[in-house]
């Protein structure tokens, strides 16, 4: 038995399904026109209730109702603890400044200085030897000073507080003696 022959085009693919076509199907394209045609009548019909609405309510404008005119005006509230403007006082005495402790720690901290001057010096040469023992000397000049006018500034605190001008000055320099200490913290001495 011969097989019969095949046609040379077939109204199915072999694998039984249909081909599509490039065309789209009718379908498809009757949405399509009933969705723009539904846009269309859509924004026909919201245009013209807003024309009519402007047509009917266009002599007089709503007023506009202040809802807090009933409340009372209060003082405003105050800062948080934390956030309130701190305002400096006058408490401790003039001399403050010129006490023992604290003169004998900030002579101490001069002679930091002129070692952390000679060190950034010896740096910028590249003299690394020189630099790391003038910086060691340097941060442990910081902590001499640091040490000497701890007491002193704990006692201005306890008796003038934390904003009198004068101990805000006594912090504030001890602050920069702690900083300029911290930045040679990781320098070793040298051989």
């Amino acid at each position: 038995m011969t097989p019969p022959p095949r046609d040379s085009r077939p109204e199915r693919p072999r694998s039984g399904r249909r081909a599509t076509s490039a065309n789209p199907s009718p379908l498809a394209i009757a949405c399509f026109v009933a969705l723009i045609l539904a846009l269309g009548v859509g924004g026909w019909a919201a245009r013209a209730k807003k024309a009519a609405a402007e047509e009917e309510g266009g002599s007089a404008p709503a007023p506009v109702v202040d809802p807090f005119a009933d409340v009372t005006r209060e003082a405003p509230p105050t800062a948080p603890a934390g956030r309130a403007r701190v305002r400096e006082s006058n408490r401790a005495p003039a001399g403050l400044l010129e006490d023992p402790r604290w003169v004998g720690a900030l002579q101490i901290a001069q002679e930091a200085y002129a070692l952390r001057d000679l060190a950034e010096d010896a740096k910028a040469s590249d003299d690394w030897a020189d630099y790391s023992s003038k910086a060691v000397a340097a941060r442990e000049g910081f902590g001499k000073a640091l040490d000497a006018s701890r007491s002193f500034e704990d006692q201005s605190i306890d008796k003038y507080g934390e904003n009198d001008r004068q101990v805000k000055q006594v912090a504030r320099e001890r602050n920069k003696w702690i900083d300029l200490r911290a930045k040679y913290r990781k320098v070793k001495k040298g051989p």
